[in-house]
């Protein structure tokens, strides 16, 4: 839903002040001391058991249910210990479903581990931002 209340142009043109300002950020990246890994595996009955450093097991859970159609109550997920994540384990990244994936499909458990270089890349970055304000 579209909604507008007065006349902005107007009022900027009017005004008795005007500020016009960019605002930047920086490219930034996640550097927690612990490096992104995923263990999972799959039993004779179709349950999921994935190993995580994550900081939403339920997210995790539910988004894996999703993308791979499979129910929440076959899907268990554990994170033991979580130590300076800096949001970037508040995501699923592609590691972690890779290794579901390889692992349903060679039958048996899968690990990855990011490397410190690979976490530049693979998980966390965020991107430089222009934001323009006008008042």
């Amino acid at each position: 839903m579209n909604s507008s209340v007065g006349n902005p142009a107007k009022g900027l043109t009017d005004g008795a002040v005007r500020i016009d300002r960019v605002y930047t950020t920086a490219d930034r990246h996640h550097n927690q001391m612990e490096p992104h890994a995923t263990l999972s595996s799959w039993d004779a009955s179709g349950h999921l058991t994935i190993f995580e450093a994550c900081q939403g097991i339920f997210p995790l859970r539910d988004f894996v249910s999703i993308t791979l159609e499979i129910p929440p109550e076959k899907i268990t997920v554990i994170s033991r210990y979580v130590g300076g994540g800096f949001g970037s384990k508040a995501y699923v990244w592609p590691h972690t479903l890779l290794a579901i994936v390889a692992a349903r499909f060679i039958r048996r458990p899968v690990r990855i581990q990011l490397t410190r270089a690979q976490m530049y890349s693979m998980a966390g970055h965020q991107p430089a931002t222009n934001q323009t304000i006008t008042l």
